[in-house]
């Protein structure tokens, strides 16, 4: 590997990674420490000299990113100076993360049977004041390409994602791609070569704040904080040269009711009752999830009553009213519902974890399901839930009110959300269950209504 200019870099058979460490804290460099073993990679970020965080080939970060990384004894590496914003995951001292790594490679070597006198942190502490010694010829080096005094590179084009469907994609290859109001568009004309996939990729991580699992733990949501106060969220698709760099924003607020327009009187009647349950409709994820989390907004300005958001989609963020807004993921929502006890229930379309049963003392429940039409929304949903059949469904609602609201158009992130709204009567409850389409007319309620 072959350091390009204004670098450091070097193999590991002929200089020692906890030398190389040495060298970089003695002189507060600032910048990454790249480390290659194999098909192994991993990076040391260095703050001032000291070692704020680190990741390995396998994403993981902190000290022991570092630990395994220090452990790697052939290979190539190279320090390349880059301003370095991110808060420290790594808190203990730079000498004491590596004494603890050497340390850590010595009770290796104990458990092979290597003599002790070779061990690794004794070696470290012999060799404080040769690297002393070598900091003056190393200040001259660093002088002459740059690491000491590093101009701060551009930082990645992320401030143009602003609504719920914007996305910014990053693949070695390819051009830049930002979505934008439902349409993509090339955020530059040349593709981006695998080294600089790699530094965006690494400027990325470094910026990302925290690191959370969701789904099945195999995905990883990293996030972000903006500037201007603004959250978003890095995933990886894929692997080696097929990888992808995926960034959206979250934690937005939820549309308001203004977007809203269509059957509003039949929905200002349903968000009033708010019982039993409210199965909610687009014709894609992302508009049922706008109108979801419309009406959750709604109701949590309603009433004094505490919401359980089941979803791992994190576009949203309520803020809370005269109650209290907690969100779980669908892997935990049972045990949210054991602890948290809650007036209403808001599912994810993708939320398939619990069933009716599980629903059964919640007073209100609102579903989301992404459906063309009303008539599709509760057979959907029973499916969802575990394929019921139309006798079984029947028995477990019981007596159980049944409202639908859909918005049977895809909406723009910022556009407004056209609406039908029923209140389902036995008949209605029926032909719901069946699937049967519902004729729209003006109803005794004042909107639309099945017969």
């Amino acid at each position: 590997m072959k350091p390009p200019s204004g670098s450091l870099g070097g193999q590991l058979g002929l200089v020692g990674l906890f030398d190389v460490g040495q060298l970089l804290m003695l002189n507060r460099a600032t910048g990454c420490l790249a480390v290659h073993c194999g098909e192994k990679k991993g990076y040391l970020f260095f703050k001032d000299g000291r070692i704020i965080n680190a990741v390995d080939d396998a994403y993981t970060e902190g000290e022991r990113a570092a630990y395994r990384i220090f452990s790697w004894r052939s290979g190539a590496f190279e320090f390349q100076p880059e301003p370095v914003d991110a808060s420290p995951t790594i808190e203990c001292s730079t000498d004491g993360l590596m004494l603890e790594a050497a340390r850590r490679l010595d009770e290796e070597g104990f458990d092979s049977g290597a003599p002790a006198a070779t061990g690794e942190a004794a070696r470290v502490l012999e060799h404080r004041a040769e690297v002393e010694a070598l900091r003056e010829a190393f200040q001259e080096v660093a002088g002459a390409v740059g690491l000491l005094d590093a101009p701060r590179s551009p930082s990645p084009d992320v401030g143009g994602l602003t609504l719920a469907g914007d996305r910014l994609v990053y693949r070695p290859g390819h051009p830049p791609r930002i979505r934008h109001r439902k349409t993509w568009h090339e955020a530059r004309e040349a593709p981006l070569s695998e080294s600089e996939y790699e530094k965006l990729r690494l400027k990325m991580l470094r910026s990302c704040t925290s690191t959370s699992a969701i789904a099945s733990g195999a995905t990883s949501t990293r996030r972000m904080t903006l500037a201007n106060g603004r959250s978003i969220a890095l995933e990886f698709i894929n692997e080696g040269p097929d990888e992808a760099m995926w960034l959206r924003p979250v934690d937005l607020p939820p549309p308001g009711p203004e977007r809203l327009e269509g059957d509003l009187a039949v929905l200002d009647e349903i968000l009033d009752s708010a019982q039993g349950l409210i199965l909610i409709g687009g014709p894609t994820l992302e508009t049922t999830r706008r109108l979801l989390h419309c009406l959750v907004a709604m109701l949590s300005d309603r009433f004094s009553a505490t919401m359980l958001v089941v979803s791992e989609d994190d576009t949203f963020r309520h803020q809370e009213g005269p109650g209290v807004v907690v969100r779980a993921q669908p892997a935990s929502a049972r045990a949210a519902l054991r602890t948290v006890q809650p007036e209403f229930v808001a599912l994810d379309p993708g939320a398939c974890d619990l069933t009716l049963a599980d629903l059964a003392t919640v007073p209100c429940v609102l579903a989301g399901v992404v459906a063309v039409e009303a008539a599709a929304l509760l057979p959907r949903w029973l499916a969802r839930c575990g394929g019921i059949d139309r006798s079984r469904a029947a028995a477990l609602l019981g007596d159980v009110s049944i409202d639908l609201v859909i918005s049977e158009h895809d909406a723009d992130d910022d556009g407004p959300l056209s609406v039908g709204a029923w209140r389902l009567s036995e008949a209605g409850r029926q032909r719901a269950l069946a699937g049967e389409a519902f004729e729209r007319g003006p109803g005794a309620r004042g909107g639309s209504s099945p017969r």
